[in-house]
C-alpha cells in the first residue's frame, strides 16, 4: 500500500492542542469539618480546641502532587473567625494548603485559579484547539479559559481535529 500521496493536513495546519486535563496538576483533597473539633458539635472553645489542633494528625487521602484541605462546619452554629485561622495555620504547617468550601467547591476553585495562572505565552497567535471529554474539569473552567485565550489567539476550536466546534476566529484587519 503506497502512503506518498497521503497527507495530514491537521499536521500541516499548525494547529495546538491544550488538554485542561493534562495541564492542571490533580490536587488530593482533605475534607475537614470544624463540628468535629467542636463540643457535642455545637460549641468551639478557644483553648481546647488549641489542645486539639496540637495533637491533630489528619489522614491525608492517598495521592501525589498538591495537598489541598476543604474546610466546612456540617452544623448550624456560632464558629469564631479566628478558629478558620487556627485550622488554616496547622494545615500549613503539615504542608497543606486550605480553602473554604466542600471538596467539590475546592476542587472547582483549584482548576479555575490554575486556569488564571496559565501562562498564555505559546499561544499568542496560535490556531488552538481545547480538547474536551473531560468529567475532571468543571464547565467554569472552560469559561475561565476562553476568556483568558480570546486576546492572544488566532483561532480558538472545541474538540479534536477530526471534529471540532469553532468558537472564534480573529478577523483580519483591513
Amino acid at each position: 500500500m503506497e502512503t506518498e500521496g497521503i497527507r495530514n493536513r491537521v499536521d500541516e495546519s499548525g494547529l495546538m492542542t491544550l488538554d485542561l486535563e493534562r495541564l492542571i496538576e490533580r490536587p488530593t483533597i482533605l475534607e475537614v469539618d470544624l463540628a468535629d473539633f467542636m463540643e457535642d458539635r455545637v460549641l468551639l472553645r478557644e483553648k481546647p480546641f488549641r489542645a486539639q489542633l496540637a495533637q491533630w494528625v489528619p489522614e491525608f487521602p492517598s495521592g501525589q502532587g498538591v495537598r489541598l484541605a476543604a474546610l466546612f462546619c456540617s452544623e448550624e452554629a456560632i464558629v469564631p473567625l479566628w478558629s478558620w485561622m487556627l485550622l488554616t495555620e496547622r494545615l500549613h504547617a503539615l504542608g497543606c494548603r486550605a480553602m473554604m468550601g466542600t471538596a467539590p467547591e475546592v476542587r472547582q476553585r483549584w482548576v479555575l485559579e490554575s486556569v488564571q495562572n496559565l501562562d498564555t505565552t505559546p499561544y499568542h497567535g496560535a490556531r488552538l484547539m481545547v480538547k474536551g471529554c473531560s468529567d475532571s474539569i468543571p464547565a467554569a473552567a472552560y469559561v475561565a479559559l476562553t476568556d483568558k485565550l480570546l486576546p492572544v489567539v488566532q483561532n480558538l476550536a472545541f474538540g479534536e481535529p477530526c471534529s471540532s466546534v469553532p468558537v472564534f476566529k480573529r478577523r483580519e484587519r483591513s
